[in-house]
């Protein structure tokens, strides 16, 4: 199995463990700050704060104090780091040997910008590539210094992001949850990655030797000898130093997943009822009776941020009072809480007959978009009664000239729906089918349900037979559905239609049994290969060349006696021809 990437691994922590994971990263960066600042305290509170807010014991104003004053430590980093960086830019832009650069071939010449309008258009990036050639040829105390802000504002901003409230919720929603904001996922990511990155610049900049000077000749400052377009000599550094930063990367990333799974285990102890029940009452009548959508969204991502336990019937009943562009969410977060919970004893017996009977109600007049998640959950939750609003509402739909859900799209639903009265309903819809689409929808929705020789029959003999043109698009995808069917008898049922009137149907139905074989990775048995090879006296070359394919496929040497007995069986030169050659080419591969 793929692993998970570690910021996927992140998203699935509860709550107050990815604070404090996010924590542990930032304080394994503290080092890299502390090397430069040994007497500044503030990233260590901010992380103490943050730790003692996601297990309650300090407040948010408490945590807001202490993000001001990381996002001040960060910011005199940024600022002194800038400044390193300008003295350096400058000692290179006035460097003599700059005054006259060396002769440059024709190749070289011609890829150096000569326009005035063009260095103004392109100053950013031209002055880039002259800091890169400026680091280049710095001594190795200023790059070291350089590398050493770089750690130092990675880990004043993994500290910040630790210690982040997110303040966007509705005010009506920060009432009730007593905090000035919840911690998103996505932050706890962020203070991960920069912990990560502390040393990575410095691993990079150590990979570099020292330049030499026909490198700083490569890059001018001002027309007309402006960076050259590239370099190999650029482009090894860059290679060299790229290297560099992944490797230290990955060592802290392998530290992070040994981090992951210490916090992992301690989910048990650590993770309770984060939210009070008072709280989650409010929000979901919240939820439920906010006037506004914005509101009401808040609210949902407050109890989904506190891992409380939503309500369905409030999620159901705040998603019919919604507009289709709200909707989403709820209906997401519906879907969520009714698969986490449906096997739970204790859940069903509060909310099976009420969440039940109101998904009944909503399905009267719910939208597509309602209508088949609301289906989906009816089917989870084992009510039957879903079928017969299924059949009604298909043959309803059918009967319109416009429908609006299309017939095809409540077949689906009845096929997936796990009733095993669900393919006599099916059956049942056929002759109310309006047009070849739909009967493919049916078809479709009858091979999710039935497995073996009844799906079939169903495709052969029930469903390709109304087709009104059998080889218009629609009609001929049905046979298609045959290479998927498996279940008891599905090869005897593919074998006794194989004489069927219409080539592309034969063709499918070998090429189902071709697959069958493949994905079992056995050879057919002797009365397949029998009922097979007694196809090549047919009069149809092309349906004779795919038998031949087939039957070298599924049955390999074991083929050969039947090929040979046909080769004797057939009258006419050109088919004896065809069986030698498939002989000659099943002898070749058995050596």
């Amino acid at each position: 199995m793929h692993e998970m990437a570690i910021e996927d691994q992140i998203l699935a922590l509860p709550e107050p463990i990815r604070r404090l994971f996010a924590c542990t990263c930032a304080e394994h960066g503290l080092s890299h700050y502390t090397a430069l600042y040994p007497q500044d305290r503030r990233l260590h509170v901010a992380i103490d704060v943050a730790r003692r807010f996601a297990l309650d014991q300090a407040s948010g104003a408490q945590l807001l104090t202490a993000l001001a004053d990381v996002a001040q430590a960060r910011d005199a980093v940024q600022t002194a780091a800038q400044s390193l960086e300008k003295s350096t830019w400058e000692a290179w832009r006035n460097d003599p040997r700059q005054k006259d650069p060396p002769p440059l071939s024709p190749e070289d010449s011609d890829s150096l910008p000569r326009d005035r309008d063009w260095w103004r258009a392109h100053e950013a990036l031209l002055t880039y590539a002259g800091r890169a050639a400026a680091w280049l040829v710095a001594d190795g105390a200023t790059r070291h210094r350089w590398a050493a802000f770089h750690a130092a504002w990675c880990a004043a901003e993994a500290a910040y992001w630790a210690a982040w409230l997110d303040t966007a919720y509705d005010p009506a929603v920060l009432a009730i949850v007593g905090a000035p904001g919840l911690a998103e996922a996505r932050y706890a990511c962020r203070a991960a990655d920069f912990a990560a990155r502390c040393p990575t610049e410095a691993a990079a900049l150590a990979a570099l030797a020292t330049a030499p000077v026909q490198f700083l000749q490569y890059y001018g400052n001002m027309p007309p000898h402006g960076p050259a377009s590239y370099s190999p000599l650029a482009s090894q550094y860059a290679g060299d130093m790229d290297r560099a930063r992944h490797t230290v990367l990955a060592e802290q990333r392998t530290w992070q997943q040994q981090a992951l799974e210490t916090h992992r285990a301690q989910d048990a102890a650590l993770v309770r009822a984060y939210c009070s029940a008072a709280i989650n009452q409010a929000l979901t009548r919240l939820l439920s009776s906010a006037p506004l959508a914005e509101t009401a969204a808040d609210a949902l991502r407050a109890l989904q941020t506190l891992a409380c336990e939503l309500d369905p019937l409030a999620l159901l009943q705040a998603g019919l009072e919604r507009s289709d562009q709200a909707i989403t969410g709820l209906l997401q977060a519906l879907t969520a809480t009714v698969t986490a919970h449906c096997a739970d004893p204790a859940w069903r017996a509060r909310y099976q007959s009420p969440l039940t009977a109101a998904l009944l109600e909503a399905l009267a007049y719910a939208h597509w978009e309602s209508y088949r998640v609301y289906v989906p959950l009816l089917c989870m939750l084992g009510d039957a009664r879903v079928l017969d609003i299924l059949r009604r509402d298909f043959i309803k739909q059918a009967q319109c000239r416009v429908p609006e859900i299309p017939p095809g799209n409540l077949a689906r639903l009845l096929g997936r729906s796990g009733f095993p009265a669900a393919p006599a309903i099916l059956e049942d819809l056929l002759p109310y089918c309006a047009n070849d689409q739909t009967r493919l929808a049916v078809a479709a929705a009858y091979v999710d349900c039935a497995a073996g020789a009844a799906a079939v029959e169903f495709i052969i003999t029930r469903v390709y037979p109304q087709c009104a043109s059998p080889q218009a698009f629609d009609a001929r995808r049905i046979p298609d559905l045959l290479i998927a069917v498996r279940g008891p008898g599905v090869v005897e049922a593919l074998l006794t239609h194989l004489t069927h009137p219409h080539y592309h149907v034969r063709q499918k139905l070998l090429l189902a049994l071709q697959r069958f074989y493949q994905e079992q990775q056995t050879l057919a048995p002797p009365a397949v290969l029998e009922a097979l090879a007694a196809l090549l006296d047919t009069a149809d070359t092309l349906f004779m060349r795919d038998v031949l394919r087939v039957l070298q496929l599924v049955g390999r040497r074991e083929a050969l006696p039947y090929l040979q007995a046909a080769r004797q069986r057939v009258t006419d030169q050109p088919r004896q021809e065809k069986i030698a050659r498939a002989i000659a080419d099943l002898n070749r591969w058995q050596k």
